[in-house]
Formats: C-alpha cells, sequence, structure tokens
C-alpha cells in the first residue's frame, strides 16, 4: 500500500493520486488474498504511472520555465 500513498506530495499530483489510492485502499479491504489481489494492484499501479508521469512531466516544465526567466 506505501506505493499508493499521496499525501507526500505536491497539492496538484494529489489531485491525480488520490483517486487510485483510494481504489486501492478499498480492494486492499475489500478483496481476499491472491493472485487476483496481486493482478488488481498491478494493474491500478499501471494506471497510476499514466496519470501521474503526465502530471510529474508538466511540473517539471513549469519549474524550468519559470527558472529560465
Amino acid at each position: 500500500m506505501k506505493y499508493f500513498a499521496y499525501q507526500h506530495l505536491p497539492e496538484h499530483l494529489q489531485e491525480v493520486s488520490k483517486p487510485i489510492g483510494d481504489l486501492a485502499t478499498l480492494m486492499d479491504e475489500s478483496l481476499p488474498d491472491g493472485a487476483e489481489k496481486s493482478e488488481a494492484f498491478a494493474s491500478c499501479s499501471k494506471l497510476k504511472m499514466r496519470w501521474y508521469v503526465p502530471s510529474w512531466v508538466k511540473s517539471l516544465q513549469k519549474i524550468f520555465a519559470e527558472g529560465l526567466r
């Protein structure tokens, strides 16, 4: 579950990560341990990366653009 924590992130990245973290918590509490649960977490992780990485890249672009002024 540590991979789905979002509280430590900047606010704009929390907005992206929170829904996936909340879904992971719900799955952890609801699903029995097993291969299906592991696969569900792997899918959530992939989903998080598809949402999180573009947001992170935009943040870096903004930081570099502001630093160059």
